[in-house]
């Protein structure tokens, strides 16, 4: 870039705004420290058999008109390194947002606490990076978008073609909706929302929202020449991990390509230490079905509730000798223990105000939460937020924990459904528990194979939320089904096929004799073995 080229005077600078690339006018030659980059590469030669030789990149280049045209999303950077130079920026926006790129505002309107902060970001951004903590947390955020933009066509995009797979796979079980795939070598699939590799970007036409996957895997040569493809996207997000470490020149280039960060996650999560609670087998309802199932089984078994009471006061007290009892055994540092025996705030998750009153029935001093009236019981509504002091505590629907929020140490989920964790804001900051971490109980389940699928469908998203499972060997393994409840699908098999195995292990003759061929005894008429296990006729 030449010096020569560039105005040093404090005059007015124009940027025009393009959907990929962007002018400005006049260039300043203090723009360069934000447009050039260098990266070392090596040459055949030296001591060792390679030199490293530096060698210099520009993202910008200049126009017949003495203008500057630079990657968009490097425009909120350079904007700002004007104004800090005391330079008059005017913007003009050359982008044409059609219908495809529309919002649907009561997506937005519906959304509450971090998920409408992250919705707000994106609809008021056409270009920037997001961060998340994890694959899982990237796969909500897309389901998301994917509802935001209710006629966009949206393409996500993935470095490796396995990455492609499993991102496709994750989508179509989170949104029950046909998702496309697009990998070289093959015919691109259709739908509105599709997954795709880097390079074959440039094959799918239009594209409303464009999505990268993991930015950390862009960079370098891999920026530049995803940013051809990008090109006609009308918006382009990128997705990185939160602590990621890119170097200078890689964040630079995928600056260019994604703009810079426009969301960033809240404070460090709490640590969820999650349990299976077990409990006796209980009358199985194979004739029952929708609401009178979930009344036989759930809301008015007796066992069941009685289970969940005695594990309420038990945490709420901190009772140590009762949650062994239970099954649950608490491997938590000397500093946690001792806030668990201080005082505990319990809350318990239910499906409905009817279940609510069978369990309040066992815990009078209990409070109840809901957001709607019970046709026997009339309207239950409280106004304090979940909260108990001593051995007290709260029963709320689950409707009213996603208005108001949870503000407890322990939770029991007592619905039995086989959805996933419903609430967003659970767990709550780090910095808002005592001891830095939850307490979260679900019940295992097992009075019928419905059931049974449910309760495993419930620890597999636990999983995968990177909750800490309690699934400790010295522990008393649960009886019967309750034990193939809880256990991982892999594991079961493994399992089987060992046991598989050392059966024909223990089955199975040493090499070189026949079983038995000493006392064999066949029948005469049979014509082919006689007493001493020879065939007639032989010596």
């Amino acid at each position: 870039m030449s010096s020569a080229t560039f105005h040093s005077a404090k005059v007015p600078v124009g940027i025009e705004i393009g959907p990929a690339f962007s002018r400005i006018y006049p260039p300043l030659p203090f723009l360069r420290e934000d447009l050039e980059y260098s990266r070392s590469e090596f040459e055949p030669g030296g001591p060792h058999g390679y030199l490293r030789v530096p060698v210099e990149y520009t993202l910008c280049q200049f126009d017949a008109g003495d203008g500057l045209i630079v990657p968009t999303g490097l425009v909120p950077r350079l904007r700002q390194r004007l104004e800090k130079h005391g330079h008059l920026v005017n913007i003009t926006d050359r982008r044409v947002f059609d219908e495809g790129s529309q919002i649907d505002p009561t997506v937005l309107a519906r959304a509450l606490g971090d998920d409408q902060r992250f919705l707000t970001a994106v609809a008021s951004v056409s270009r920037g990076q997001l961060e998340t903590r994890n694959g899982h947390e990237a796969v909500d955020r897309i389901v998301q978008i994917f509802r935001l933009f209710p006629h966009a066509k949206i393409v996500v995009a993935a470095a490796t073609r396995k990455q492609v797979r499993k991102l496709a796979w994750q989508l179509r079980r989170c949104l029950r909706t046909p998702v496309g795939i697009a990998l070289s070598g093959t015919r691109p699939g259709e739908g509105r929302l599709m997954v795709s590799t880097l390079e074959m970007i440039r094959c799918i036409a239009p594209i409303h929202v464009l999505i990268l996957a993991d930015i950390a895997q862009c960079g370098g040569m891999v920026a530049k020449q995803t940013m051809g493809h990008c090109a006609y996207a009308k918006r382009v997000y990128g997705f990185v991990k939160r602590g990621a470490q890119l170097g200078p020149a890689n964040a630079r280039c995928v600056e260019a390509i994604t703009g810079p960060v426009i969301y960033r996650i809240g404070p460090e999560l709490a640590i969820v230490s999650a349990a299976i609670l077990t409990v006796a087998s209980f009358p199985q309802a194979w004739k029952s079905e929708g609401l009178e199932r979930k009344r036989k089984t759930v809301w008015h078994n007796t066992r069941r509730n009685d289970a969940i009471a005695k594990t309420a006061i038990a945490m709420a007290t901190g009772d140590l000798n009762v949650l062994g009892e239970m099954g649950l055994f608490l491997d938590e540092p000397a500093d946690v223990l001792d806030t668990f025996r201080s005082s505990m705030q319990v809350a318990i998750l239910v499906e409905s105000t009817e279940h609510a009153h069978e369990l309040l029935k066992r815990l009078p001093a209990w409070e109840i939460g809901s957001q709607i009236s019970d046709a026997n019981q009339g309207p239950v509504t409280t106004a304090e937020p979940v909260g108990i002091s001593g051995p007290t505590g709260m029963i709320v629907t689950f409707m009213w924990a996603a208005l108001h929020g949870i503000d407890a140490d322990v939770v029991i989920r007592a619905d039995g459904g086989s959805t996933n964790f419903p609430l967003k804001g659970f767990p709550p900051a780090k910095e808002a528990c005592s001891s830095g971490r939850v307490f979260f109980i679900d019940i295992a389940d097992d009075f019928d194979n419905q059931a049974a699928r449910a309760s495993r469908h419930r620890l597999q998203d636990y999983r995968r939320r990177g909750w800490l499972i309690d699934s400790s060997g010295d522990r008393p393994e649960p009886s019967g089904g309750m034990q193939q409840a809880t256990q991982p699908r892999r594991e079961r098999r493994r399992r089987s096929k060992a046991n598989h195995n050392n059966q024909q292990t223990k089955a199975a003759p040493a090499k070189g004799l026949r079983p038995d061929s000493e006392n064999r005894q066949r029948p005469a008429s049979s014509g082919r073995w006689d007493a001493t296990g020879m065939r007639p006729g032989r010596p």
